[in-house]
């Protein structure tokens, strides 16, 4: 074989090399696109609609995955949305898959929603919301009518509502200012509570 037949037969073995190893790149590209295009975010287990006493806390929980992409790390950011608003709002530091109120100190936080953005890569998607119960007294009863007894050793009092023993009868939640008669008996502290049937 001659030295130019031999250099066209190089050459022509290594545009077919390069065109064999392009091939072998954009191969591997495609599956890496295509596996990346099937990985979505799914959500397992959605929050769940929570009742509280007042004075205490709530916790919302979510579970996610990100399927087809082995070992791919959803993120998290949970939202609220309060009465009379229209666009719900990010909690700052609510980046977990729980998030756990404050302590519930007002009636107004009743019936709040919470829901949960899960993202990972440009995909994000959205919980169910979850409601925020709090059982609250926000109508405390109030003092409708007070009347003597018998003299000034006994003062009736009518309240609005059913009153609770625990805190009816105790005299500390009680105060008189100090009165006085016709015939100079007066009476200036409560010294003992009872409960007196008002059919009576």
């Amino acid at each position: 074989m001659k030295a130019q037949e031999v250099l066209t037969h190089f050459q022509s073995l290594a545009r077919r090399t390069r065109v064999v190893v392009r091939v072998c790149v954009v191969a591997v590209s495609l599956i890496a696109s295509r596996q990346a295009a099937i990985a979505f975010i799914e959500i397992t287990e959605q929050p769940k609609n929570t009742f509280v006493s007042i004075l205490s806390t709530a916790t919302f929980s979510i579970s996610a995955r990100v399927v087809g992409e082995p070992g791919a790390v959803p993120k998290f950011q949970w939202q609220r949305l309060e009465s009379g608003q229209v666009e719900w709002a990010d909690i700052p530091g609510a980046n977990s898959s729980s998030y756990t109120t404050p302590s519930l100190v007002k009636c107004v936080q009743n019936d709040i929603l919470f829901q949960c953005k899960v993202s990972h890569a440009e995909e994000s998607v959205l919980s169910n919301f979850a409601i925020l119960g709090v059982y609250a007294d926000c109508s405390p009863p109030y003092l409708v009518n007070a009347s003597s007894g018998s003299g000034l050793e006994k003062v009736v009092l009518s309240f609005s509502r059913f009153m609770d023993p625990n805190s009816a009868l105790d005299i500390f939640n009680y105060s008189i200012t100090k009165v006085t008669d016709t015939n100079g008996f007066s009476m200036g502290s409560v010294s003992h509570v009872e409960f007196v049937d008002p059919e009576q």
